[in-house]
């Protein structure tokens, strides 16, 4: 763990302290892989934060990198989010992006293809792909942003056996418990998968009043010392 600091320290001293660690596990990157794909994180044109930005525009000079901009349209606004972002990148960054995709499309696709035309023209880059909307793919979110959307009681336990605990087809209620800091956020989904019970997020005393038992959701670094939990 390299330290803890607030969001101001952690914005001044990562381009000091962090960055080179960050060149030199590049470094041994590329020394085993012929092929290396960089995700940035967040958007590259937070104008506020870019001064000491490690992940984003940064990363890809350092690495030389051919860059792709990526646009959610699930959000809204797609469209003014790629152009504004390439009107706010320097000259230098611009000419790193080579295309653009449109991601979480759900729709009809000939309904898009005039603002893609369009933007492809305004940004004079091309429009490299649009992929689908895939709500079952698994993977785990960017960060905690996505828990304003978890699986409350209230969501979780909907449906046929949501009221009757003698139910016995109704499977073993987990209430995981929401803590001010959590890391590795998503793994409670991959436990959905493998065993027959139902999570939901307990952020308030009530939300266990349903719950058979709670599970605390840890970093695998602050598993030591980590206290146990009553079975309620």
């Amino acid at each position: 763990m390299w330290g803890q600091v607030t969001a101001r320290d952690y914005h001044q001293r990562r381009v000091e302290e962090l960055f080179p660690l960050v060149l030199e596990c590049y470094q041994r990157l590329t020394a085993a892989h012929d092929i290396i794909v960089i995700e940035g994180a967040g958007s590259p044109a937070e104008i506020n934060l870019k001064a000491h930005d490690i992940v984003n525009m940064r990363m890809a000079a350092a690495a030389d990198a051919a860059c792709l901009l990526v646009g959610d349209i699930d959000r809204g606004g797609v469209f003014a989010s790629l152009l504004g972002t390439m009107a706010l990148l320097d000259h230098q960054e611009r000419q790193r992006v080579r295309g653009f995709v449109i991601n979480k499309f759900r729709g009809d696709p000939d309904l898009l293809t005039p603002g893609v035309a369009t933007i492809e023209r305004r940004l004079r880059r091309p429009c490299l792909g649009v992929i689908p909307h895939l709500p079952a793919i698994g993977l785990d979110e960017e960060d905690s942003v996505a828990l304003e959307d978890r699986r409350t009681p209230a969501r979780a336990w909907r449906g046929v056996h949501a009221t009757d605990p003698s139910d016995s087809a109704r499977p073993l209620r987990v209430g995981v418990i929401s803590a001010l800091v959590i890391a590795g956020a998503g793994h409670d989904r991959r436990h959905r998968l493998r065993v027959r019970c139902q999570l939901s997020a307990a952020a308030a005393p009530g939300d266990r009043a349903d719950v058979r038992t709670c599970a605390r959701p840890i970093d695998h670094r602050s598993w030591r010392g980590c206290p146990r939990l009553p079975i309620l």
